[in-house]
């Protein structure tokens, strides 16, 4: 899409419009007090953005290049296109850097649990959005990890960098245990095994008050102290701060990874089987193994992140686990765009913001919480069932112009 001026200030005026509802409105005792200042600085970022990302990388940069180096004009968009996407993650994390000193405690901790929600999601990607499995008790996982970290910290005071291992370790166990029997269920009857494994989790969290403390939680009168904090030579991290730069470092992190897993044999793999699993198996592609595989990798980042939780709560209940939530990061990786990074960490961002501003700006409507959930949902499915952000495919053209050309997948021709 060629971007202009007149369509970056439409662009604009239409995120003010939407947003004005949740930002633009705040309820008073019953009063209704408008704040346009939000929205005017979040139009004019959005605008400039806009120009930057689609002057700088499409139109400025390119014709500047093909302009001075002629004779290499076929080549010098493509040796442009990577050094200002560099520029543009290294301008983002610079910025993600800097803001928390600029926040509240109150905005802070928001940032920090939109973070976990980030890997939980990212994790939940694995298996749906590459591998094409249905799973609805990925919070099982999160509270495997959150409840081994706890009790190896409060029975055996264990620091947290082993503790972050030991919790990976036994939730990827319990992605082998819980993929084993899944080998041959698909779509429906993989979802209700999933969603049994779930609610198994949080039901014996609950009734076994001897060992995980029952609906009390941890720590308790049994098992008093305190959850550790992560510690780096002495320096113990418990300030809010010092989580919501080691949640983005692990948030970074698992992109990393997850891009590189993607762009592998095991991530090309997994995406041959969500497409036609008896294809993929004709293929020579051992689909036992690498749908085992999807289960144990999703459930270790799962793991990070009950750990991660756990430290920074203190505090872990069973009902912190319930089947919302693994309703909420599915939602998530469908809003975002299952198989897509980037579309994932955005749907799990709007997700998990938007209630936060609807209970903040408009207690009014927080009763409505689900109902705007599902509405949303319905429309993604109806206008935009591939998500905000589309997954890609790799296309190779035999005797044509180029190998490994990326292409939307809505775009694929059966």
């Amino acid at each position: 899409m060629k971007l202009t001026f007149g369509k970056v200030l439409l662009i604009s005026l239409w995120f003010a419009l939407i947003t004005l509802p949740i930002v633009g409105i705040k309820m008073v005792d019953s009063t209704v007090n408008w704040c346009f200042g939000p929205l005017i600085i979040g139009g004019l970022v959005l605008a400039g953005g806009l120009i930057w990302l689609g002057l700088s990388r499409w139109q400025a940069i390119a014709n500047l290049a093909k302009r001075l180096v002629s004779p290499l004009s076929a080549t010098a968009g493509q040796m442009v296109k990577p050094s200002v996407i560099k520029w543009e993650t290294a301008s983002i994390l610079i910025l993600l850097c800097i803001i928390p000193w600029m926040f509240s405690a109150k905005h802070l901790n928001l940032a920090i649990d939109t973070g976990i929600y980030i890997i939980l999601a990212l994790g939940l990607n694995i298996v749906v959005g590459s591998a094409g499995l249905l799973v609805l008790g990925y919070a099982g996982f999160w509270a495997v990890g959150a409840y081994t970290f706890a009790l190896a910290s409060l029975t055996l005071n264990c620091p947290f960098w082993l503790g972050l291992v030991i919790a990976a370790v036994v939730a990827g166990l319990c992605g082998l245990i819980v993929g084993l029997p899944c080998l041959r269920l698909r779509g429906d009857y993989l979802a209700i095994v999933t969603l049994g494994f779930g609610e198994l989790v949080r039901y014996l969290l609950k009734n076994l008050p001897a060992l995980t403390g029952g609906e009390k939680g941890l720590p308790n009168e049994l098992m008093s102290g305190g959850i550790n904090h992560p510690q780096i030579l002495g320096w113990v991290l418990k300030q809010p701060i010092h989580y919501y730069y080691l949640t983005l470092i692990m948030v970074v992190l698992t992109v990393i990874i997850i891009d590189r897993l993607n762009n592998s044999r095991i991530g090309r793999a997994w995406i041959a089987i969500r497409e036609d699993e008896m294809a993929a198996a004709s293929m020579g592609i051992n689909t036992t193994k690498m749908k085992i595989l999807a289960f144990i990798i999703s459930a270790v980042w799962a793991g990070f992140a009950g750990v991660l939780y756990a430290a920074k709560m203190n505090y872990i209940t069973p009902e912190a686990f319930r089947f919302e939530q693994s309703a909420l990061i599915l939602a998530m990786v469908i809003l975002g765009g299952m198989g897509n990074t980037f579309g994932v960490i955005l749907g799990a961002m709007i997700l998990f913001i938007l209630p936060w501003f609807i209970r903040d700006q408009l207690p009014a409507f927080q009763d409505y919480r689900l109902l705007i959930y599902g509405a949303t949902m319905v429309l993604m499915m109806l206008f935009r069932p591939q998500g905000l952000i589309s997954s890609k495919r790799r296309q190779i053209r035999i005797g044509g112009v180029a190998e490994g050309v990326t292409v939307p997948a809505e775009t694929q021709k059966p």
